[in-house]
Formats: structure tokens, sequence, C-alpha cells
């Protein structure tokens, strides 16, 4: 299992279990556990996603009417958004009428971003 990140601010476990485009990813945030019901990510689509939400974060243009960790089935249960203060993102998600705010530095989000994203694509290459 690859970790890319911290599950008390954002952390993507890319994990062992693997089915053709299928592959295991569990998602932390703020120390909550983002895909309790369905952990098994596209791939194509899932990596669409991340690279599309890394470059708004690393452009600062940040669609508000967008929600934000929408990666397919495997995020059906969360509702997130992102904004950006300065250095700092600001991220906020509701699962199962829990709601979450974390604080991370931009730049250490976008390295989870890319190690993910770079980790995903090496699977589904």
């Amino acid at each position: 299992m690859n970790k890319f990140g911290d599950k008390n601010k954002l952390c993507f476990l890319v994990g062992d279990k693997r089915q053709g485009k299928l592959q295991e990813v569990d998602i932390w945030a703020g120390n909550i556990l983002l895909t309790p019901i369905d952990n098994m990510a596209y791939l194509p689509q899932f990596i669409a996603a991340l690279e599309r939400e890394k470059r708004e974060i690393d452009t600062g243009d940040i669609c508000q009417d967008y929600i934000y960790f929408n990666h397919g089935p495997t995020t059906d249960d969360v509702v997130g958004s992102i904004t950006l203060a300065g250095q700092t993102a600001q991220l906020k998600f509701e699962i199962d009428d829990v709601n979450c705010l974390v604080s991370i530095e931009v730049e250490d989000l976008l390295t989870v971003y890319v190690q993910t994203i770079e980790s995903l694509r090496g699977i589904n290459a």
C-alpha cells in the first residue's frame, strides 16, 4: 500500500487490490475516511478528476460551482469544496452528516496530488 499525504490533512492510500482498470484507493481528510463504502476507483476517470483539481489549485482558478473530490462512484458519498487564502487551502467535506474543515498549505496539497497522480499513472500504464 502506498500512502500520499497525511490522514489528518489529506491522504490517498493506494492499495494492492486491482481488477483491470479498477484500483483500490482510500481517501482520508481530517482523519475521516471519505471512501467507506466504495474504494475501488476507475483509474482513467479518477486520474482525470485529480488532474483537473490539481490544475485548478495550481492556477488558483477554483470553480466555486464545482463539487470537489468528485472522483466517480468512489466518492459519491462526499460533498467537498476547496477555497484558497494566500498559501493556504481550506478543504471542506461533508460525509454521512459529518462536516470537516481542513487547512493545508497549497504546496503540500499539490504535492499530495502530484504523487498520487504519478503513482496511479504508473499503475494504469
